[in-house]
């Protein structure tokens, strides 16, 4: 299994019921090591937007929590000049190649077409699966 990233609309829909991205979770109990993770601000996105979202999210131990410091902080300001919303731009910086990750994460996203044209590897859970809420 790939090492994912779940974005704001991944923990939404996750909290929502969504089956895939509940499955993906339950799939990434099989391996040893960590490899589903959140972006900081991703929760936060998520958090605002449906209170009690990322709450949900961070007390689930498959997470692992990426924060935006250091150069990924710098990463993520350029993008954001250049009108990428923080969540999102975070979630690309964390996404590309890197000495921890030199394949990347993959994106987990109801909102793939963010990524259009950033360079990082997106699997789309689509917006139809989540139960209401």
């Amino acid at each position: 299994m790939n090492h994912l990233l779940f974005d704001d609309t991944a923990i939404l829909a996750l909290g929502a019921g969504h089956h895939l991205a509940s499955s993906l979770l339950v799939a990434s109990r099989l391996v040893s090591a960590p490899n589903v993770y959140l972006p900081a601000l991703g929760v936060a996105a998520a958090e605002m937007a449906r209170e009690g979202a990322g709450a949900h999210a961070v007390a689930l131990e498959e997470f692992d929590i990426l924060p935006a410091d250091g150069l990924a902080a710098l990463r993520l300001a350029t993008l954001v000049t250049d009108g990428v919303a923080w969540p999102t731009a975070q979630v690309i910086v964390a996404a590309r190649p890197s000495l921890e990750f030199p394949s990347g994460l993959t994106v987990v996203s109801t909102g793939a077409e963010r990524y259009d044209g950033a360079g990082v590897r997106v699997y789309a859970l689509g917006d139809g699966d989540s139960r209401a809420d």
